[in-house]
């Protein structure tokens, strides 16, 4: 059996034991009396989006150290196929090992690896999902502690047990309805992790019988794991050919277009083992939420409120303390809990409303149904997805209950979205001219108007609509560069002087870049571009479509060397790397300095 297999051949090989992801949710949400049938497995996957290294980027940086010492003649790619350990089940393990000799050394590593991280929407939602009682047991392979951070960043309720060393993991009650989470590997604080082949060929003997143990009364949920680690995999080889073990089956989450591995196939021959394919470990967990009715926790939908709550009893101090210290602290704490209240209140996301306004926001089920949302499509904007972007907004639009400061924001990101799609510029002329208050017609909706008149050639209204624009926002960058292109277009003298402004050090990558490119400097354009694709400031698509350079519209070029950089770039070079300061740029910032 070969150790790895392409998704579509998998697919038709096990589809026999193919489950939907809707299949699996029915069975988590059929429990008695809130009692869990099922255990949850994370691993490595599941942190990625928090910030955590994948496998696969940590075993490509480890590949690059090895060559770089390597003192023979071929090639990387070709010296990387004579390896024995390419592309083989444990070569995350063994690379590790290679690169850092002691297990003090990748400790330091692993450390440096969760130091940044922070939980994001899967862990969000898993946070609601253990506190309603879908979960309460998660075993993780995982040295982060991300889940034990969520409970605590996000509730004020929600204290798990967690369990990282082989010593302490027998107290672990079966029965407790707190929530446990078993760390199989270890944790980073301590130098017992295991990583390597040999430290991950057996699991110790308390974390082997507490793991058997659970899987005597539940099933189990695996998320973000390969199945790579030899001691878990032959652990659950033998726990499942019994039938006193994961008697409500294993449910394997994979991602479409992952690649199992010889072991997970092997575990798959099981009748009681199934795969599920998902979109990832955040989507998932969104979906099994919101099929069981759980919202995000309190301190996602009103940060502010929680963190508040938490430090309520503070406040509760009596006022006569000695310590002029601890006086002047609980009087800048009360201060602090006012000023909140009173934007609490402003954006409707405080104490519950008056009778005489509950009408008004009747028909919301929760704020954070909008408030998310518009992030998104903020999101979507940016990454150059301008029609969903756009089919969020509107629909936000048509919900008659949302508070006009959200339906404000949802026009503006809906023009800019039609603006930037050049098939949709008469619906975009459409929605300038629906602004439905006077309060809407801010610098934005001038930024706006400009740039639309850009497009249709009107420069002389573009010119005076951008000043319009800046005289309510001195500041505005993008109207700045709407300027300039209008006084480009109109051959006026202020431009060179404008553009000495935008492309000084401090203004941000993509406006100095469009700012040579209204000068027609190819590679300048090209390279504070790039940085801002590289930086995760700005997209490929964006550029594509923006106005400002348009002069370079249709040149295959122009976007192939965009292309030839992404986010992905800042992993595997450092940033003075992957974007040395032009020439151009050292002298601006040198002429800068001696001012």
């Amino acid at each position: 059996m070969e150790d790895i297999m392409d998704y579509e051949t998998f697919q038709e090989a096990f589809q026999h034991n193919f489950r939907t992801k809707e299949h699996l949710i029915n069975l988590l949400k059929a429990r008695v009396d809130k009692h869990p049938n099922y255990a949850l497995f994370l691993g490595a996957g599941a942190s990625v989006s928090s910030g955590i290294k994948t496998t696969g980027k940590m075993i490509d940086g480890w590949r690059q150290s090895l060559y770089a010492t390597y003192r023979g003649d071929d090639d990387y790619l070709v010296w990387l196929a004579k390896q024995d350990w390419y592309e083989a089940e444990d070569e995350y393990s063994r690379l590790f090992e290679m690169v850092y000799d002691q297990p003090s050394q990748r400790r330091v590593y692993i450390e440096k690896c969760v130091k940044d991280a922070k939980p994001n929407w899967g862990y969000a939602y898993l946070n609601g999902l253990i506190g309603n009682g879908i979960f309460n047991v998660v075993f993780t392979t995982n040295f982060d502690d991300l889940v034990n951070e969520a409970c605590f960043a996000f509730t004020n309720e929600l204290r798990p047990m967690v369990c990282a060393h082989d010593s302490a993991v027998s107290s672990v009650r079966l029965m407790s309805e707190r929530p446990k989470v078993i760390k199989l590997h270890g944790d980073f604080l301590y130098d017992s992790i295991k990583n390597t082949s040999s430290e991950l060929q057996s699991l110790e003997n308390n974390m082997r019988d507490k793991f058997a143990e659970f899987a005597k009364q539940y099933g189990l949920v695996v998320m973000g794991y390969g199945g790579n680690d030899q001691s878990v995999m032959d652990l659950l080889d033998v726990l499942v050919r019994s039938n006193n073990y994961f008697r409500n089956g294993i449910y394997w989450c994979l991602r479409k277009g992952s690649k199992p591995g010889k072991r997970l196939r092997q575990l798959l021959r099981n009748d009681r083992v199934f795969w599920v394919e998902v979109d990832g470990f955040d989507e998932i967990m969104a979906d099994i939420a919101h099929s069981s009715n759980i919202s995000l926790p309190q301190g996602v939908l009103a940060p502010h409120q929680t963190a508040l709550d938490r430090v309520s009893h503070l406040m509760d101090t009596k006022q006569n303390q000695v310590s002029p210290y601890l006086k002047s602290a609980l009087g800048n704490l009360n201060e602090l809990k006012c000023r909140v209240k009173k934007a609490l209140d402003h954006y409707g996301l405080g104490e519950p409303l008056p009778n005489d306004e509950k009408d008004k926001y009747s028909g919301i089920k929760n704020i954070a149904s909008i408030i998310l949302p518009l992030f998104k499509a903020r999101d979507l904007l940016n990454d150059g997805k301008g029609e969903d972007c756009a089919a969020i907004c509107k629909k936000t639009l048509l919900e008659k209950a949302v508070p006009e400061h959200f339906q404000k924001e949802a026009w503006h990101l809906l023009l800019k979205a039609l603006l930037r799609n050049k098939k949709q510029h008469v619906e975009a002329a459409q929605v300038l001219l629906s602004a439905r208050k006077e309060s809407w017609i801010d610098a934005d909706y001038y930024d706006d108007l400009s740039y639309f008149n850009l497009l249709l050639g009107k420069y002389d209204d573009a010119l005076m609509f951008a000043d319009r624009s800046l005289e309510l926002n001195k500041g505005f960058l993008r109207s700045k560069i709407n300027k300039a292109l209008a006084l480009h277009f109109l051959k006026k003298p202020e431009l060179k002087k404008l553009l000495t402004e935008i492309k000084l050090p401090g203004f941000s990558e993509h406006h100095q870049a469009a700012a040579y490119a209204i000068e027609g400097n190819f590679t300048e354009t090209i390279h504070f571009l790039q940085r801002a694709i590289v930086l995760g400031k700005y997209s490929v698509d964006s550029a594509c479509s923006d106005v400002a350079y348009r002069v370079f519209w249709g040149m295959n070029e122009f976007e192939a060397k965009l292309r030839s950089v992404s986010a992905d770039a800042v992993f595997k070079y450092p940033y003075k790397d992957a974007c040395p300061m032009s020439e151009v740029e050292k002298q601006i910032r040198k002429k800068t300095e001696k001012k």
